[in-house]
């Protein structure tokens, strides 16, 4: 094959853009770079509007509880409409479940979106307990069917719904790292609630619902201790779990979701106590005695 030019040159066209076009490229230059600003302010106050109650642990990533959604659609302005519920029931070898999936629009920014969250009675959150076997083994069964709250799959699904809705409409992702350093450190991985996943499923860790709110109660009291110092309250707890084992020191743990559910319970009385303690010093104008890890957690 031959070329039939003198130049291979003359193969390119050559463009030449007009001033209008030129002016047109700059406008779109300067309102990307508006829009990145804009958008890097937007997650930083919808850090600031949250604390550590309305974020969870979900297998090392971050979920923003609907409490936390709520603040942030409120503060932004999102519009939002009546949920829709529609209940679906299934069945399969282990028997009868049901899932809720949950539809909510928005508006914002002149922006119109819906989403769909779901959840299923069959999750591990809800439809497991541990229970010890005849061997003494720790064992994950389902709970009866009965046993189960459907608000609480009803409420799970409008969670999951607004969370997409709300990062869908702000453009909101995050993960612990930048929230720990836009919160300046007052909100971190291990100060919120932690959800563990078994493998090849969703949802649940081990609690049982007295040990979930248990371990609910006691991270709140810690941080009311602390006067919701995430890094005080940390290292509160890191004291009171602390122990001394056959002449070695055993290290607190750091944060409530590695508690097992005896620590837990081992736990809560001492932190009610320690709390009460605490109102009473203040009230008294005193400040509380630091806490003392003396004996050792139960496992």
């Amino acid at each position: 094959m031959t070329l039939e030019t003198d130049n291979v040159k003359d193969l390119v066209p050559t463009v030449v853009p007009q001033a209008n076009e030129l002016v047109s490229v700059e406008k779109t230059v300067q309102n990307a770079e508006r829009y990145f600003s804009a958008m890097e302010q937007i997650r930083k106050l919808a850090i600031k509007l949250t604390n550590p109650l309305d974020w969870v642990d979900e297998a090392g990533k971050p979920y923003l509880q609907v409490s936390g959604c709520n603040k942030i659609a409120g503060a932004f302005g999102v519009q939002t409409e009546s949920p829709v519920f529609e209940k679906e029931p299934f069945n399969d070898e282990k028997g009868d479940y049901y899932i809720y999936s949950c539809k909510i629009a928005g508006r914002w920014n002149n922006v119109e979106a819906s989403e769909i969250g779901a959840a299923s009675s069959r999750d591990d959150f809800f439809a497991q307990r541990t229970i010890t076997n005849a061997q003494g083994e720790k064992e994950k069964v389902l709970k009866p069917q009965s046993e189960i709250d459907p608000c609480d799959i009803r409420k799970k699904a409008l969670t999951n719904g607004m969370n997409r809705l709300i990062k869908r409409l702000l453009g909101l992702s995050f993960t612990w790292e930048d929230i720990e350093k836009i919160s300046e450190g007052k909100i971190t991985r291990a100060a919120c609630a932690g959800v563990k996943f078994a493998t090849g499923s969703k949802g649940g860790n081990d609690d049982s619902p007295e040990t979930k709110s248990k371990r609910e109660d006691c991270r709140k009291a810690i941080l009311e201790i602390n006067d919701n110092n995430e890094a005080a309250a940390k290292e509160w707890l890191k004291k009171a779990t602390a122990f001394s084992k056959d002449g070695k020191d055993i290290p607190g743990k750091e944060n409530m979701a590695s508690l097992s559910e005896k620590q837990v319970e081992y736990l809560f009385p001492k932190v009610q106590k320690a709390l009460e303690s605490h109102r009473q010093a203040i009230a008294a104008g005193k400040q509380a005695p630091a806490p003392e890890g003396k004996d050792a957690l139960p496992y």
